[in-house]
This record gives C-alpha cells, structure tokens and sequence, in this order.
C-alpha cells in the first residue's frame, strides 16, 4: 500500500491529521508508536487551531529521516531545516495557509466550537490535507 493510500485511510478511520501524516512514513513496526506521539497535535495541537497536524505530521516525518543526532550534527540541522521551510513554503502555496483554524475556517479551541464545526462538516477538506502533505513529502524526501 502507498503512503498516500494509507494516509488518507487512516483519517478517514479516525485517526487524526498528525497521526496519518507521520505513521505513514515510519516503518511498520513503529507504526502504533507514531499514533501514540501524534496524539496531541490534531486539530493544530489539541484543537488549539495553531499549525494543521498534517503539517506537524510531515515535520515529524522530516525530523525523524534527516534530524541530527549528535548535538553538533550540524549538517543535518541545516538539512532538516531547509527541508522543512520547503515543505512549508509548498503547503502554503497549495492551501493558501498552515494553520489549522485558517484551513477550516473555524475556530475550534473549545468543545462548543469544535461540536459546532463537527455538525458543520468543517473537517470534510481535511483528507486533502493528509494527501497532499504525503506527496510534498514523497518529493522532497527523494
């Protein structure tokens, strides 16, 4: 199964933004653990409507393949760093902005409001999301 397949399948069976993202890229074996650590960040962390989980999702992702692992690993600080505006700068080209609230355009940071957008079908877009973090990662991860 593609990324991108399994991604957007794990959305759509519950899991949030963040866990589609990142699960989708670690090995099988890690997979639960990347539900476990994405947890929080759904919703633009906690449905703070800060940046959109598929986002953290990818930086994860980007963190996890190309971040250092000493702390004078400086090459790869840089790379991690350049990767990740890249994603950014192309996200934000293709949905106009990174935050989630922006992209939902509600407001969700508290249980009235998320229950609101919830019955207002507000989260229909959010499988593009999913996707399309997938495939500018896929890119620049090449």
């Amino acid at each position: 199964m593609n990324r991108n397949h399994n991604a957007k399948k794990l959305f759509e069976n519950g899991f949030n933004c963040t866990q589609s993202v990142f699960s989708s890229f670690l090995p099988p074996e890690l997979e639960t653990m990347g539900y476990r650590i994405g947890e929080i960040f759904g919703g633009g962390i906690n449905h703070l409507g800060n940046v959109c989980g598929a986002i953290t999702g990818a930086l994860m992702v980007i963190g996890y393949y190309h971040g250092r692992k000493t702390a004078k690993d400086d090459k790869n600080k840089q790379l991690a760093g350049s990767l990740a505006e890249q994603f950014l700068e192309q996200f934000r080209e293709l949905h106009g902005d990174i935050f989630c609230r922006t992209l939902l355009g509600y407001d969700i940071s508290t249980p009235e409001k998320l229950n609101k957008a919830r019955k207002e079908d507000a989260f229909q877009h959010c499988s593009s999301y999913v996707t399309s973090a997938v495939e500018i990662l896929e890119d620049l991860l090449k």
